[in-house]
């Protein structure tokens, strides 16, 4: 809740009175919240009396600086102990808006001269990897809705290409939302892909990709994500069970 509120106060589209107002309404609204009401009502208040002394002591803070955890930025000091802070400096920065062509569809130059003819600048970033030279809104780039291109970073594109799969083979993603290897390895190769995901809520919308998968593919992607929902929830409510018998004390 606290974290909701600081979020509206960094957007600045809402008057800071009424984040706290309706942060504390919330928090009085939830029976879980409504004891720490009088709580959050005091952190958020003081947060604001002392705003430019607590962002700019928080900001000195590597975690703050580079937006990641002590953990990573304390690994990649050991891995790299010359260039770490240009390293993580370079991880704060906007990534650019790179497009896999589906190749089973279109050639990469031929989607070149449909990125030119449509006034998009673009470059060649990899074997299906365009870079655009100005991030646009997906709905003006050329044949995306129509499965021509997706949004996918030129580093990720390659794990398509490490994993040497050929037609018939038979492919197990293990960890597949949202989807974007999953479907680069099938527009590169009629494979029966197994795809499995533990978080139903995240799981790709597969029927995104059903126009341009081999009947085989869709089949074993759709029945294993069905058999993969009702295994995820079985785990989750014997983990859930487990706890509350460990709270309780019961064997």
């Amino acid at each position: 809740m606290l974290e909701t509120a600081f979020a509206a106060f960094s957007l600045g589209r809402l008057a800071v009175f009424t984040v706290v107002s309706e942060t504390v309404t919330a928090a009085k609204a939830n029976p879980q919240t409504r004891a720490a009401s009088g709580f959050i009502n005091a952190v958020l208040r003081r947060y604001l009396r002392e705003k430019d002394e607590l962002e700019k002591k928080i900001a000195s803070r590597d975690e703050v600086r580079f937006n990641a955890p002590a953990w990573w930025i304390g690994r990649i000091r050991t891995i790299y102990p010359k260039d770490a802070d240009r390293i993580l400096e370079l991880g704060t920065r906007h990534p650019p808006m790179t497009l896999r062509v589906n190749v089973r569809l279109m050639t990469v130059e031929d989607y070149l001269d449909r990125l030119k003819a449509a006034g998009l600048e673009a470059r060649r970033v990899g074997p299906e990897a365009i870079e655009l030279v100005t991030p646009v809104p997906v709905d003006r780039i050329p044949g995306f809705a129509d499965g021509l291109s997706s949004v996918q970073d030129a580093g990720t594109q390659l794990a398509a290409h490490l994993l040497p799969v050929k037609a018939g083979d038979r492919v197990l993603d293990a960890c597949s939302a949202p989807g974007g290897k999953t479907a680069h390895i099938l527009e590169r190769a009629d494979c029966a892909m197994t795809a499995l995901e533990i978080d139903a809520l995240i799981i790709f919308p597969i029927s995104l990709f059903q126009a341009n998968m081999p009947s085989n593919a869709y089949y074993y992607l759709c029945w294993h994500i069905q058999q993969w929902r009702v295994l995820s929830y079985m785990l989750r409510l014997k983990n859930i069970l487990h706890f509350h018998k460990k709270l309780l004390g019961v064997q």
